[in-house]
């Protein structure tokens, strides 16, 4: 019984001591990713369309309802009531400084691995982000912002002035640094331009004309003043491209497929649910072909109908004839 037992230990001490080899290769996901070892291009496709999403259904609270295009009914919300809540706030707050920081994230990544369009779109979607919030909130903090992995858990803030004034800057470094030459690795991930990295430095730096206009009332309260930054952008076509027609436009297009889904813009594809829907159940696709004919009372304006039709005189039907392009 006395060997029996000793066998027993010794059998036990051999199992255990075998369980702790390879341990930590067992216990090791290979297919766990590291933070810094993705591409940025792997960030780009959810920061536009998750973004685009998230603000959409935002202003679908907040411009929708409060004027009373949509009534929300099958959830508590009272904006149409003109009943905004410190959440309603809240939420704009966080999704600017969400979508903020993946778009820096991404212009992290760049640099630590030499990729310059990703840096400059990094910086892009960064701005715009930013913009919407100081935009809304006036001083806020920005240099020191989005830093919380550096140990900067409570950001300086900075007036309005000092953030306009970084985001400009930004802007300007951006531009400097895309290479048309390059491209994208996947164009297909860019739901903008579809790899087109002349139409970015186009958004670029019509996003700095933008910021721009914003304090054109306080021209000399930046150096060079505003007028000065306006004046070379549009002189220097070559170096700072701009939006020339509607084609430029930064547009995030919808296909309704579970990929590309809008909640508020898209028909539920399968297997999801819709809770609103802005186009009667139609896809985007759909939406942006009725939204792009011109229309008066409702009905697609065309030479073929009168004007008893269309619900107006005589004399304002002569004039809509003509019309063959909605007025953007």
């Amino acid at each position: 019984m006395k060997y029996a037992k000793y066998i027993l230990i010794l059998a036990l001490l051999a199992a255990s001591g075998a369980c702790t080899n390879d341990f930590e290769d067992y216990n090791t996901n290979p297919n766990k990713q590291s933070e810094g070892s993705v591409a940025p291009i792997a960030l780009l496709e959810p920061l536009i369309y998750s973004s685009t999403n998230s603000y959409s259904s935002y202003m679908l609270s907040i411009a929708n309802e409060i004027s009373q295009v949509t009534v929300a009914k099958s959830t508590p919300r009272r904006e149409h009531c003109y009943n905004l809540a410190d959440g309603n706030f809240k939420a704009i707050w966080n999704l600017g400084y969400k979508w903020a920081g993946n778009a820096k994230h991404m212009y992290d990544l760049a640099v630590a691995q030499n990729q310059p369009n990703f840096q400059a779109i990094g910086l892009t979607l960064k701005v715009y982000n930013m913009s919407i919030l100081t935009d809304m909130f006036g001083s806020i903090a920005y240099r020191e912002a989005l830093k919380g992995g550096e140990g900067i858990n409570t950001p300086h803030i900075d007036s309005q002035q000092e953030v306009y004034t970084a985001m400009l800057e930004e802007l300007e470094l951006a531009n400097s640094l895309y290479n048309a030459s390059l491209g994208l690795d996947d164009p297909t991930k860019d739901g903008i331009y579809g790899g087109d990295i002349a139409k970015w430095q186009k958004f670029t730096n019509t996003l700095r004309l933008r910021l721009l206009m914003r304090v054109s009332g306080r021209n000399n309260a930046f150096t060079p003043t505003v007028g000065e930054q306006i004046n070379q952008i549009i002189s220097n076509p070559g170096k700072y491209p701009v939006f020339e027609s509607n084609d430029d436009n930064a547009t995030v297009k919808f296909s309704g497929s579970a990929e590309t889904f809008s909640a508020t813009m898209s028909e539920a594809p399968a297997g999801m649910t819709a809770s609103m829907k802005e186009t009667g159940g139609g896809t985007a696709s759909n939406y942006q072909t009725l939204r792009n004919k011109p229309r008066i009372n409702g009905v697609e304006l065309s030479g073929d109908l009168t004007a008893e039709e269309l619900g107006i005189t005589s004399d304002q039907h002569l004039s809509l004839i003509h019309i063959s392009e909605p007025t953007r």
